[in-house]
């Protein structure tokens, strides 16, 4: 358990910082070009290609190679998506486990219940019951083993 929440930590420490570089390194990634900066664009592009002596390329190229970078972004935006959602159900799954485990650790004592509840908890046949309580006292002192006695009863 302390091992899933080690991991859990590390993996959202992670996470966090490479979204951290992901945004120093393209800073105008979700922002807007303006039509300056789209120009000035335009020029560093074309030095670049004239410098290194890149041919011209068609429309048709330009537009294949313009659908081919839409639909890399669109599948890496589509990735964060998926992670967080990983991340999520992770994160809801251990809420629900640490959930179970406090409850399962305040609870009550077998004898704490009064006769008037006895109804409730002994309405199976007394072998059935029999069996259930002393499943459920074994369960009960599993929980205050050390983990590692735990693993060598599995």
């Amino acid at each position: 358990m302390a091992a899933m929440i080690i991991q859990t930590a590390v993996r959202r420490w992670l996470n966090k910082r490479i979204k951290d570089q992901l945004a120093k390194s393209q800073p105008l990634l979700n922002k807007p070009i303006t039509e300056e900066r789209a120009i000035k664009l335009q020029q560093e592009i074309d030095a670049w290609q004239h410098h290194h002596k890149v041919p011209p390329m068609t429309p048709d190229e330009f537009a294949e190679l313009h659908h081919k970078a839409q639909l890399r972004y669109a599948k890496f935006c589509q990735s964060l998506l998926q992670s967080r959602r990983r991340e999520q159900k992770s994160s809801a799954v251990i809420a629900q486990t640490r959930t179970m485990i406090d409850v399962l650790e305040t609870r009550p004592d077998l004898k704490a219940y009064s006769s008037k509840e006895w109804h409730k908890f002994h309405s199976l046949p007394l072998h059935i019951a029999t069996k259930a309580r002393i499943d459920h006292n074994v369960a009960m002192a599993r929980l205050n083993m050390p983990s590692w006695q735990r693993i060598l009863e599995d």
